[in-house]
């Protein structure tokens, strides 16, 4: 099988797609990382301006066609609609340009769903500032404003009066690309997982100890992902899968393909549901290896294995369902100088897989940390108590 990835990420993201794939790749990335995967891997092609840039899709489909390609993946959520365009001139299954969309644009994926007993934010398509100010006082303080096609929280921004307003209004282009939603006061959970046809093959439930937008613009202690507890309750994890798969197959509309799967939601202190949003990516930071560490499976082999099946008529089998054979955090932690040394701590704890530094460029709050300085450690344990005791142990270091 030949395989077409569409990476706007760094080759040592896309490196965990091309550690487990022994088919042949051919790949399409942004200029500014072509040398990275050229010393890896053989067919790379790049473009300048990658985002915007309406080249790709002609020369995809010219490329699909000339290398007998059979599937198209977009690595990140940027290119998922893209992806969908290349899949129809080509002639390729897979995800319709017209589903991607649904899961790509937050107002028409939340109009989607709103009239089928889903909970979610109250939320609003704006057109300008007075739009916001309306919706805030209706609906009070404090809201959120994000971007109808961001990711993560780029293009989000928390208002929590009138001066936070105005800063974010001068970042913003054009509001008609944004919607405001009520803010809602509330762990958040995802469902990282693979569908087929609207079912989940397999998936995993993720939760966050505190809220990753305001970790970010906060200048605080930074965030986890960790493994969820819910995972430890059959019936809990069973009822987020039929939850996950109602929302699924409402936005699919019979539509039939296989995707990988990122879900998030809240669950407020009278155990409701709220719905954020979702989209057909494996969830972004440490994720791919929360999910290795804790359940001892390769997502990603998970993932090509399904679309082989489909396409070449092969069996595979999927691990089971169950409880964590660990906790495991990813611990995003924040500095504000850039001397912080965490090695000697790493090096004396067996339970710190992992650590990771980096120094944050292009810094432009509040879209993005203040921070100049960050490290993403993975940790280990042996129970969701005794992971969050190392978490507030790594927080006081």
């Amino acid at each position: 099988m030949k395989i077409l990835f569409l990476s706007r990420v760094p080759f040592k993201v896309f490196k965990n797609y091309s550690d487990v794939i022994t088919d042949k790749i051919f790949v399409v990335t942004d200029s500014r990382f072509f040398n990275e995967y050229i010393q890896n891997l053989e067919n790379v092609y790049h473009f300048d301006y990658y985002l915007n840039n309406d080249k790709i899709v002609n020369f995809s489909v010219d490329l699909i066609k000339n290398k007998n390609i059979d599937l198209v993946i977009a690595v990140d959520e940027s290119d998922v609609e893209r992806a969908a365009v290349i899949r129809r001139l080509a002639g390729l299954t897979g995800q319709s340009e017209f589903c991607a969309i649904r899961y790509r644009d937050k107002l028409i994926m939340k109009d989607t769903l709103r009239d089928y007993d889903i909970e979610m934010p109250i939320y609003q398509s704006i057109k300008n500032k007075k739009d916001i100010e309306k919706f805030g006082s209706e609906y009070g303080y404090p809201l959120v404003l994000k971007h109808k096609k961001s990711w993560a929280t780029n293009n989000t921004f928390k208002i929590n009066c009138a001066s936070d307003l105005d800063k974010a209004s001068e970042k913003i282009e054009t509001f008609e690309d944004y919607i405001v939603e009520e803010w809602i006061d509330a762990r958040m959970y995802t469902v990282e997982g693979i569908q087929k046809d609207g079912s989940l093959i397999w998936y995993a439930i993720h939760e966050y100890d505190r809220n990753c937008l305001e970790s970010v613009i906060n200048n605080d202690d930074g965030f986890t992902t960790l493994t969820s507890k819910i995972m430890d309750n059959q019936r809990k994890r069973e009822q987020i899968k039929t939850y996950t798969e109602k929302i699924l197959n409402l936005l699919n509309k019979s539509e039939k393909f296989i995707s990988a799967v990122h879900l998030e939601f809240f669950i407020t202190n009278d155990n409701r549901l709220i719905f954020n949003e979702v989209a057909c990516r494996i969830g972004g930071g440490k994720t791919i290896q929360l999910l290795k560490h804790a359940y001892n499976i390769n997502f990603i082999e998970l993932l090509i294995e399904q679309h082989k099946n489909q396409l070449e008529n092969i069996k595979v089998e999927f691990p089971p369902i169950t409880k964590p054979q660990n906790y495991i955090g990813a611990y995003r932690k924040y500095f504000i100088e850039r001397k912080v040394e965490l090695d000697s701590l790493a090096e004396k704890n067996n339970w710190i897989l992992e650590l990771e530094k980096n120094q944050m460029k292009n810094v432009n709050e509040p879209i993005v940390n203040i921070n100049n300085f960050e490290a993403m450690i993975l940790i280990k344990e042996d129970s969701y108590e005794a992971l969050n005791n190392r978490l507030l142990e790594l927080k006081n270091y």
